[in-house]
């Protein structure tokens, strides 16, 4: 059984897959936010990425939605009281 593994990409490729400039893929890579791989160049390293592998961790830096009510509030309480939620 052959597995195909998944092309690696450019810094400009991950920038048009994100709506972003290459200038701040590279920023994310520099700071660890994204996963690139290094392959030395003639002058300066070039990164190499896997588009799969940035989109899970763009995904894990998502802040997930949260609620601006406390629960206990007054105003909880005055939600369920007239609207019958929660």
């Amino acid at each position: 059984m052959s597995e195909t593994l998944e092309p690696f990409v450019t810094a400009e490729v991950v920038a048009d897959f994100l709506s972003m400039p290459r200038a701040q893929v590279l920023k994310l890579t520099h700071s660890g936010s994204i996963r690139a791989y290094p392959v030395s160049g003639i002058e300066r390293h070039v990164w190499k990425y896997r588009l799969s592998e940035v989109s899970e961790d763009i995904a894990a830096r998502q802040k997930p939605a949260r609620s601006t009510m406390v629960p206990g509030s007054p105003r909880s309480f005055v939600t369920k009281e007239k609207y019958g939620t929660e």
